[in-house]
């Protein structure tokens, strides 16, 4: 029963948490109390466990369910976008990168309802669960280097028109979205290419 809740539960957390960011974004840090952030923690340290009890007790591995890598990314994708925010104080940022999490969730939900995970036979290996951690991270780079390219050119045709709404007030600088894409593009590079040395170690 609580393999079929609990999915369900992180994806209405995702989207209160994105609509929160929405309305944060929309109205700014003056205009009242927001929960955007707490809301981020809850999610984070709920998916946390979910993730756990599915590994401790239904033995679903990341390594051969797929349902469980895609959330495993969601989650990824959100620990990264927490402390982006954190150290760059910056939260609104939030309501165009944590769509990201939420749609990945979604998918690996749908698959946990429709598809039993089949223990697939693989490699015994400490250098697979390594080549995997690393591919992933890669990946979640990636989307956050696609969520930063949106937003700068979302800001970039604004300030080409000569339009001075909510999103350039909002959002941070073009200079500052170009280092993150590029940045995040650059990690995303390195983990895969190390991902796929490990994996040559492992198959060789």
């Amino acid at each position: 029963m609580l393999l079929k809740v609990c999915p369900a539960l992180l994806c209405l957390l995702y989207g209160a948490t994105l609509v929160e960011y929405g309305r944060l974004f929309r109205l700014g840090r003056t205009q009242g109390r927001f929960w955007a952030r707490p809301l981020l923690v809850v999610t984070i340290l709920a998916h946390l466990f979910f993730l756990v009890w599915l590994a401790v007790k239904h033995h679903y591995s990341v390594v051969n369910t797929g349902s469980v890598a895609i959330s495993c990314l969601a989650l990824s994708l959100a620990v990264a976008y927490f402390l982006i925010e954190w150290i760059t104080k910056e939260r609104n940022m939030g309501v165009w990168v944590l769509g990201l999490p939420l749609v990945f969730q979604i998918v690996s939900t749908a698959g946990l309802y429709l598809v039993h995970p089949a223990q697939t036979p693989l490699p015994d290996h400490a250098f697979l669960v390594i080549h995997v951690g690393l591919a992933m991270v890669g990946y979640c780079a990636f989307s956050l280097s696609m969520a930063f390219s949106v937003m700068y050119l979302v800001l970039y045709n604004e300030l080409k028109r000569r339009r001075v709404r909510l999103i350039f007030e909002r959002l941070p600088s073009l200079d500052m979205l170009e280092q993150m894409a590029y940045r995040a593009i650059h990690a995303g590079l390195g983990f895969n290419l190390v991902a796929v040395v490990f994996g040559e170690l492992l198959f060789y």
